[in-house]
């Protein structure tokens, strides 16, 4: 244990840093959380572009950002309000996000992007 006292050696670590700076394994994890995205952003596309898709997407579009951000009546428990109006925000929000990820994966299948190459002199 280190006393309070004592400095952290940050550079601990550093010989296991290759001779290239790590530059390699970096893009290599680059490429590799690219190709993750992308796999989901095809399984999405893939779930979503039947007919049955669409039709799933339209309803839960409309059952979230398409709808208010709040609605008091549907807080009314007994007269009284169960959820304060930031509570509802917050759930609603939510609730958008997750068609908003959606939507953003099935665009990102349509149109993904290209991998960026090093320019000459960068490396």
């Amino acid at each position: 244990m280190m006393d309070k006292n004592q400095a952290f050696d940050w550079l601990s670590g550093a010989s296991d840093i290759p001779a290239d700076g790590g530059i390699e394994q970096n893009e290599a994890m680059m490429r590799e959380a690219v190709e993750q995205q992308m796999e989901m952003a095809r399984l999405v596309h893939s779930v979503f572009e039947t007919p049955q898709g669409m039709d799933l997407m339209e309803r839960l579009y409309n059952l979230t950002q398409g709808a208010p951000l709040m609605k008091v009546s549907g807080s009314l428990v007994d007269g009284e309000v169960a959820l304060s109006p930031a509570d509802w925000a917050y759930i609603r929000e939510g609730q958008n996000s997750v068609i908003r990820f959606l939507l953003g994966q099935i665009e990102l299948a349509k149109n993904p992007p290209e991998m960026q190459q090093p320019q000459e002199g960068e490396q």
